[in-house]
């Protein structure tokens, strides 16, 4: 896929970020702890209050780019993951199934890739896989067994069942890669934090749950390696927090593909970050009926991943859909069973190239 030009449309916004305390583990295979190779500068021209501000670079290091994300944006993740293995080197999937599951059919999700009751067989799965890297449709299956996986399933969770998760640890398994699994924590079907959203073992909006547990730590520290504590108190967060920006995300979307993505992106930039530091890059994909319209910014806010990225020199990016009925998505989902058209889970697939562009984009001169 060529790199295209664009304008970003971007506004700072101040954010307070998450008051938690943490402790940080070393993962099995992670990325090096500090980035050294750099890539395009961007200009992130601020807008704070109303007040101009001189621009800024951001020193982006895309070779440590890494992926998550929460039932349909962990199926969303995991297709990135396959088809841009070459630029996403590394993924962190919550209550999400393997690659090609549903085989472009609504009904497929819904019954074989959510509420399946018994093991699955992930060899015809493998085999889709070899055949799009056969027609270039997907980078190289051999970049996966080099990258750090990360797989969460709450044992609480009765939207999707542990079956279809677990056949993403087989399926990467079967890759070559080593998956760290986590499947006993009683969680409902969100995304666990320490002390942020409803009652750790149910199942409701904003699907962010109180657990005690902290899966942005676990699953950064596993994708990149032992981690700077992260922001502890409101006197750190003055001094050594960062800002959420607002993306015009229409600015990548390539002419002749539908816009499913909702009119407003953001990301986390740290003030390292935005002081010229270089950064890694995470992508952080919400689930259905968790997109800003729905739930407002509480994945942007509240999942845990912006105090962690706050002292690692790690902007997180939170690409946003939005809800329509043609195509039909009315819960705002990530495309994992073909609403945007066949070529979905490729690096042909419109939102593939969205998020891909979007990441690439954060490098460009404004």
């Amino acid at each position: 896929m060529k790199a295209m030009n664009r304008t970003m449309k971007i506004k700072l916004m101040a954010i307070a970020v998450a008051l938690t305390t943490a402790a940080c583990t070393e993962s099995e295979k992670p990325l090096k702890d500090n980035p050294t190779e750099s890539s395009p500068a961007a200009n992130l021209n601020d807008n704070v209050d109303g007040k101009n501000m001189p621009s800024r670079n951001l020193n982006l290091n895309l070779q440590q780019t890494t992926v998550s994300g929460l039932s349909s944006g962990a199926y969303m993740a995991h297709q990135l993951h396959i088809a841009y293995s070459d630029k996403i080197k590394g993924a962190a999937l919550l209550a999400g199934g393997p690659y090609g599951c549903a085989k472009g059919d609504l009904n497929t999700a819904l019954s074989a890739c959510m509420t399946v009751k018994k093991p699955m067989d992930v060899a015809p799965l493998i085999e889709l896989a070899k055949q799009a890297e056969e027609q270039g449709s997907i980078a190289s299956l051999n970049n996966i067994k080099n990258h750090p996986v990360w797989i969460f399933h709450g044992s609480a969770d009765n939207r999707v069942n542990d079956n279809v998760t677990q056949a993403s640890v087989d399926f990467y398994t079967q890759l070559g890669a080593a998956p760290a699994a986590e499947f006993n924590i009683k969680v409902g079907h969100g995304f666990p934090t320490e002390n942020s959203g409803v009652q750790c073992d149910t199942t409701a909006e904003p699907f962010i749950n109180q657990c005690d547990y902290d899966a942005a730590g676990k699953l950064l520290t596993h994708l990149y390696g032992k981690l700077n504590n992260k922001v502890q108190t409101m006197s750190e967060t003055e001094s050594n927090s960062g800002k959420v920006i607002e993306i015009h995300q229409a600015d990548f979307v390539s002419e002749g593909q539908d816009n499913t993505l909702a009119d407003t992106g953001y990301a986390f930039v740290p003030d390292s970050c935005a002081s010229g530091k270089e950064c890694r890059v995470h992508i952080a994909l919400h689930g259905c009926k968790q997109n800003a319209e729905a739930i407002d910014q509480a994945y942007i806010t509240d999942s845990g991943l912006n105090p962690w990225a706050a002292t690692n020199n790690i902007v997180v990016l939170y690409p946003q859909t939005k809800s329509s009925y043609a195509p039909l998505n009315p819960n705002a989902c990530w495309d994992w069973w073909g609403y945007t058209g066949p070529e979905y889970q490729s690096r042909d697939g419109a939102q593939m190239q969205q998020v891909i562009n979007m990441v690439e984009g954060l490098t460009e001169a404004l």
